[in-house]
């Protein structure tokens, strides 16, 4: 039985731009502790090999902290690593996979055709290629080795890779291109929070993201522990990451005043049991007053029991029947031309027609439907009263 650990799309380094100086150095101080934590449970576990399908590094500056800290760790596993350089660390003339600093144990794909390492004490061959500029527009195993020249062991890949996008510009492989090979695990990176992949012959994981650094990058960073047992692969997801970045939504229908507001997403938080290792970024959908204006700063500031809320109001403002009563807009001709059917003896002819006034007001607005949940009985009856 092998253990392997795998991860990638780790960024260390990254240059967190949004964020100011102070703020963006103690996150990339935070992204190499959890990057520590991660090899330190490869150590302690004594896993057998790591896979890191690329974009180990944000971009080609790497800082001495960080370099020390990886070769570091590296060397104290001892055993296997395996690296697929990515679009965002590319196997260059400027990159530390060539500068001779990292130890006899990392092993670094370094062509875009495929290579493979042999790792016969172990019982496993990965094979992979390497990004050696910013991006590559062609599958690498389009061209691939002779399968007679394949060993008995276990077939493993490693590669960073988009199987979502058959013109992607970062190598755009399909299923049927792993499939024909005969690989036990497809150890891919490049896509954060990446589709689930199908497979009758292989089992396929995108690592997804160790830490997350934005609300691109959603849930609970980690890794994959993926155990190969005469050459059937099973993976479990491990998180190391403490904080996580999310996105909600909360229906807020009928609610009178920001202080109702605030109290609905309290609630919310609370049921969730989010903490302060909570981003959050929580978009308010439901029917509101038309005179109630959401005030996002100040709620967001009451919050302090999270990392950081951010609000955003998608909600639908719906003036009362009295307001459109009179209102001379087409908001207003739109509810008179449809009040006796609101004001109808049939009540699903009530229902139909209070739905088809808060649609016809949503489209008057501009408001994007799509993102509103349906009307509830209760409110489709109040809006006919």
């Amino acid at each position: 039985m092998i253990k392997i650990l795998h991860t990638g799309d780790l960024h260390l380094d990254s240059p967190l731009s949004s964020l100011d100086f102070s703020a963006a150095e103690a996150a990339r101080e935070e992204h190499r502790r959890i990057f520590e934590k991660m090899m330190r449970y490869a150590i302690n576990e004594t896993l057998d090999m790591i896979l890191i399908s690329g974009d180990l590094f944000d971009g080609k500056y790497i800082t001495p902290r960080t370099k020390e800290l990886v070769i570091g760790l590296f060397s104290e596993f001892k055993r296997p690593v395996v690296i697929s350089p990515g679009n965002h660390d590319p196997y260059s003339v400027v990159s530390l996979y060539r500068d001779g600093s990292l130890p006899d144990n990392v092993y670094v794909f370094s062509s875009e055709e495929v290579q493979r390492f042999d790792f016969d004490e172990l019982g496993v061959s990965v094979f992979g290629y390497a990004f050696v500029t910013p991006s590559l527009e062609y599958s690498p195993l389009v061209r691939f080795l002779d399968k007679s020249s394949f060993t008995n062991n276990t077939k493993i890949l490693c590669a960073h890779a988009d199987v979502t996008s058959p013109i992607s510009k970062y190598a755009p492989i399909t299923v049927s291109d792993i499939e024909k090979y005969d690989f036990s695990y497809a150890a891919l990176g490049h896509i954060h929070n990446p589709p689930s992949v199908s497979s009758e012959n292989t089992l396929i994981n995108y690592c997804g993201f160790l830490y997350g650094r934005s609300f691109d990058e959603l849930g609970e960073g980690g890794a994959y522990l993926v155990t190969l047992d005469e050459g059937k692969a099973v993976a479990e997801h491990v998180i190391f990451s403490e904080h996580r970045f999310l996105r909600e939504e909360l229906d807020v229908s009928g609610a009178e005043n920001n202080a109702e507001i605030s109290k609905k997403i309290s609630q919310f938080i609370n049921d969730r049991g989010y903490t302060k290792e909570t981003s959050l970024r929580l978009s308010l959908i439901g029917k509101v007053s038309i005179d109630l204006v959401i005030n996002n700063k100040n709620i967001e500031k009451e919050f302090s029991n999270l990392f950081e809320l951010e609000i955003r109001d998608l909600t639908t403002p719906i003036p009362d029947n009295e307001y459109l009563m009179y209102d001379l807009s087409l908001r207003g001709e739109f509810y008179r031309t449809l009040l006796p059917k609101l004001t109808s003896d049939d009540i699903e002819e009530r229902k139909c027609a209070a739905e088809a006034l808060w649609l016809g007001l949503c489209a008057i607005e501009g408001t994007n439907i799509s993102s509103m949940v349906e009307l509830s009985d209760d409110k489709i009856s109040g809006g006919a009263e």
